[in-house]
């Protein structure tokens, strides 16, 4: 076979390398092939071209933004859905929030419906992303599908729990909490995996975290915060509040926050509707003065329009943007909501 040399390992002692000589006593080395001329190794991939921040990014903090909530269908025609997103987009939102099967209820994969808005509609989407449905491997590879799709921004949430939707026996995952997840991304934008693994180019992900300016239990709702803000986290989304001074005393005990915020803005469409937030919907508080105007209110509908209008004037001089929740799927007055807020801000 052309071997000219042997020799022996660890273990190998003066006797073993005797009994070799001996079985090779004799035999002739075959001459040496010539050895085949070195190939060159490929050259290396260019890198790939540095990304520009995305359109929010590049908003966030500079700028008063606006986003609204959809919900992906329940089924596999979206046209409606799209539809609603040009209005909003001629409109002026800036964003749009895609809810993953909120309520834990069945609905389409909210990147699917994500890609196709930011496809089909061209308006740059907030994808919601839940560490509820999947474990640690499922993460990071829809992360991975996402960014391959053009998904920038996210919004880590825990996600409402099965027991609360439409299938109370299917299980929840939650291998990372919110804070895990905001802190894996970071890695991801750093090109690694939760284990240290090259993933061959950095993600560009922008990573929003969730704040309940009204929870029950504020102490651990700042330690969550306090968390989430040491992973990284680049924005903060609030759930719906409904009177300016729910802001005004969350921000009393915590001073200005270090990154944007986006406060959330439900208008509400009747005392019916009020109640039932407030008593059905966990971590959601409408406070009794607005259930009381709600209550004695001639039209509920316009009454909540007056309410979110409120909000949005007292916010807009002093927080990062409006992240605006339709009732019931209901876009008319977000539409609506969004041109006038637009305008206001123009005409400044």
């Amino acid at each position: 076979m052309g071997v000219a040399v042997i020799g022996g390992c660890c273990g190998t002692t003066p006797e073993h390398i005797a009994a070799m000589g001996q079985a090779i006593a004799g035999r002739r080395t075959v001459a040496p092939q010539p050895r085949a001329t070195a190939v060159a190794p490929p050259a290396p991939a260019p890198a790939p071209p540095v990304e520009s921040p995305s359109s929010l990014a590049q908003k966030l903090g500079k700028r008063f933004v606006l986003t609204v909530e959809v919900s992906p269908p329940r089924g596999i025609h979206d046209a409606d859905e799209l539809e609603s997103c040009r209005r909003l987009r001629a409109a002026g939102v800036d964003a749009i929030d895609v809810a993953d099967n909120p309520l834990a209820r069945l609905r389409m994969s909210p990147w699917a419906t994500a890609a196709r808005i930011e496809r089909e509609v061209g308006v740059e989407t907030i994808l919601h992303f839940t560490t509820r449905d999947r474990n640690l491997v499922r993460l990071q590879s829809d992360l991975l599908a996402v960014h391959a799709l053009g998904i920038r921004t996210v919004l880590v949430l825990r996600g409402d729990l099965p027991q609360t939707g439409d299938y109370p026996q299917a299980t929840a995952v939650s291998d990372l909490h919110p804070s895990g997840l905001v802190r894996m991304i970071k890695e991801f934008n750093q090109g690694r995996d939760v284990a240290g693994n090259s993933i061959g180019a950095p993600t560009q992900f922008l990573v929003g975290v969730a704040l309940n300016l009204s929870a029950r239990n504020p102490d651990r709702e700042l330690r969550g915060l306090e968390r989430k803000l040491a992973g990284g986290c680049d924005f903060i989304c609030t759930m719906p509040i409904f009177e300016p001074e729910t802001l005004d005393r969350f921000l009393a005990r915590t001073g200005q926050l270090p990154v944007p915020v986006l406060v959330g803005v439900l208008p509400l469409h009747s005392a019916r509707h009020a109640e039932f937030l407030h008593n059905e919907l966990p971590g959601m508080v409408v406070p009794d003065g607005i259930r009381t105007q709600m209550r004695e209110a001639r039209d509920g509908r316009e009454m909540g329009l007056r309410l979110a209008r409120e909000v949005i004037r007292a916010i807009r001089d002093r927080m990062g943007g409006a992240y605006l929740v339709p009732s019931f799927s209901r876009y008319d007055r977000i539409v609506d909501l969004v041109a006038e807020t637009r305008a206001a801000l123009l005409a400044r």
